[in-house]
């Protein structure tokens, strides 16, 4: 047991890592507490659902609760993570895939989710960041998905398998591309595009070769032939 982490987690329902820098739409993992008796004093969550990807190669949506039985999968495919509390209040996540651990003492339990994309918190910015970036990525990986037919298993156990960084870098940069070539999107859309351009840049500098890379369209792929 993580004493460090229950310590840590006492006076919160979740706790977001610190970005990875300060313009950044996300953050690098979150920290949830599921409690035996809610403290009435902030956000409680009392269960999670996610989609989660097992070691032979499935997906389920899952709910995570404070008692779980049987071994969890580990990695969390790329789409929402929602935590609920008592009342069904939800905040709600986005990721691009990540790492779930767990554990638990006599009063908690507690699920950490890190990833190396950032995890966006969905109606967190004032301009709403967050939200349009997830359109705009479940847009394109629905474009993609066509290609998959009615495979939808072997389409998220695909999503599964790609790294989040790598994931999320082909997403920002099909999404910026489309931007940059289509004024109309630009000045519909002013603050979204200038988040999009600083992220873009801040990516640019840390790899001159990302502008270069693979879109999503390549990233995900499509289906081997049977």
């Amino acid at each position: 047991m993580d004493t460090e982490l229950f310590s840590l987690m006492r006076d919160w329902g979740y706790f977001l890592l610190p970005k990875k820098h300060a313009e950044s739409p996300g953050y690098p993992g979150v920290y949830v507490a599921i409690r035996q008796t809610p403290t009435e004093e902030h956000f409680d969550p009392e269960s999670i659902e996610a989609r989660l990807c097992n070691g032979q190669g499935s997906v389920e949506r899952r709910r995570l609760q404070l008692h779980m039985h049987g071994e969890l999968p580990h990695r969390v495919c790329p789409g929402r993570l929602t935590l609920y509390d008592r009342f069904n209040k939800r905040v709600d996540f986005y990721t691009f895939g990540a790492q779930m651990m767990m554990d638990a003492n006599d009063e908690m339990t507690i699920y950490t989710f890190t990833s190396s994309a950032p995890i966006l918190l969905l109606a967190e910015d004032a301009d709403n960041f967050p939200e349009q970036f997830e359109a705009e990525t479940e847009g394109l990986l629905a474009g993609i998905h066509v290609a998959w037919a009615r495979d939808d298993a072997s389409f998220y156990r695909r999503l599964g398998e790609i790294e989040p960084a790598v994931l999320y870098a082909a997403s920002l940069r099909t999404v910026f591309n489309q931007y940059a070539a289509y004024p109309s999107l630009r000045e519909r859309f002013p603050r979204f595009y200038r988040r999009l351009y600083n992220e873009f840049q801040w990516y640019k500098e840390q790899n001159p070769d990302f502008p270069q890379g693979p879109p999503l369209v390549t990233v995900v792929g499509t289906p081997t032939p049977a």
